[in-house]
């Protein structure tokens, strides 16, 4: 049986049912190494991990290196931690197998110093020949780009049980939508003062339109300020755990994402679940692969006028054509949930350990999930 260690940050509870998952499948042999068990900013009450992990932030390198060493794969997720570099350095120097898996590069800086950055601190990622799984179609570009042929990349993005967003019934949903709804933090990379400034001009054409805001952040308050003319058009529900999201996506109609940059974006696949129509931007990954011109709508990142014009759009859809979206919507997020992850996992990690150390062709890339991959530099 394949031996198989992630490394990821905290154990939020998407990442914590693909590990279950994983782990109960039975097809390897699963170890998580997280960070830490929790995050400060991060609200998630702490699932129970039905599998083997450690936590880096408890235990010592040695015990850390100890906990990896026998696994035929580890996948890295995140190098910006020093505790993980020092075990990746240490991996990479042993000659055995190992991966790295992350969101599409460069939104902190201009790409040429993100790429500057990471040669420095990162080396290994250019310099061997292991795995680039890219969490989805847009990070896969990125890094193509940025390290160039030679070694495999695969197309791995996030998986999560969508099950109670599926069970969700839209089947009368013909009416003209009433609840817009964003789920996040309120920053401002996540594009929540361009997505009210937008709201503000499509109310005034639509007056039964609310916008709700679920999250927390430090925004909140300026946010508030703003939306004050609109009275209780625009809702603010706070900080809500993840159990209690279906209740709220059962209530609205169009999900919004409108972000900066999001190098996913997991609420694009559980807005589809759910039967809302979903508008998103050209720079958050899950809507670049998952949405079309005929199930949702794209908005140029960081523009009102883009937003407020698929705003408009979404709260004109109505009738068949309402339905219509919602059932494609369901059909793609099909393909994001825990049950499709298991093998695409499953056949990421047998050929990132089978192409380990193996020169590739320039070309040469896995699609393990057929998703729609954008050309963007970016």
């Amino acid at each position: 049986m394949i031996k198989v260690c992630f490394t990821t940050r905290i154990p939020s509870p998407y990442q914590v049912e693909l590990f279950d998952a994983l782990e109960a499948d039975g097809k390897m042999e699963v170890r998580v190494l997280y960070e830490m068990p929790q995050s400060v900013g991060r609200q998630w009450d702490r699932p129970t991990l039905a599998h083997d992990h450690r936590f880096a932030s408890l235990i010592s390198l040695k015990e850390a290196w100890e906990y990896i060493a026998k696994s035929d794969l580890v996948v890295f997720s995140g190098y910006r931690n020093k505790f993980i570099r020092k075990l990746i350095s240490q991996r990479d120097r042993e000659g055995r197998a190992w991966a790295f898996w992350g969101e599409r590069p460069g939104f902190i800086a201009p790409p040429w110093i993100s790429r500057f950055y990471r040669r420095a601190v990162f080396p290994e990622l250019a310099s061997s020949q292991a795995a680039v799984w890219g969490i989805g179609g847009w990070a896969v570009d990125g890094y193509l780009r940025e390290l160039g042929g030679g070694r495999l990349y695969c197309n791995v993005p996030y998986f999560s049980r969508l099950e109670r967003f599926l069970e969700i019934d839209r089947s009368l949903a013909t009416d003209r939508p009433q609840r817009v709804l964003f789920s996040g933090s309120l920053i401002k990379r996540k594009g929540v003062d361009i997505l009210l400034s937008a709201f503000k001009k499509v109310a005034v054409e639509c007056p039964r339109l609310e916008l709700h805001f679920v999250g927390d952040g430090p925004l909140r308050d300026m946010l508030s300020r703003s939306a004050a003319p609109l009275g209780k058009r625009v809702v603010f529900h706070g900080f809500k755990q993840w159990q209690e999201l279906q209740a709220i996506y059962a209530k609205s109609d169009i999900l919004c994402a409108p972000s900066r940059h999001d190098g996913w974006g997991l609420i694009v696949p559980e807005g589809l679940a759910a039967g809302l129509l979903v508008i998103s931007t050209d720079h958050t990954g899950a809507a670049l692969d998952l949405i079309t011109f005929d199930t949702g709508w794209i908005a140029k990142a960081g523009s009102v006028e883009s937003l407020e014009a698929a705003l408009r759009a979404a709260s004109a859809s109505s009738g068949e054509e309402r339905l219509q979206r919602i059932r494609k919507n369901r059909d793609l997020s099909r393909r994001l949930d825990v049950s499709v992850g298991l093998g695409t996992i499953t056949e990421a990690v047998e050929q990132s350990i089978t192409c380990f150390g193996k020169s590739k062709t320039s070309n040469a890339r896995s699609d393990a999930l057929t998703l729609r991959s954008t050309g963007d530099a970016g």
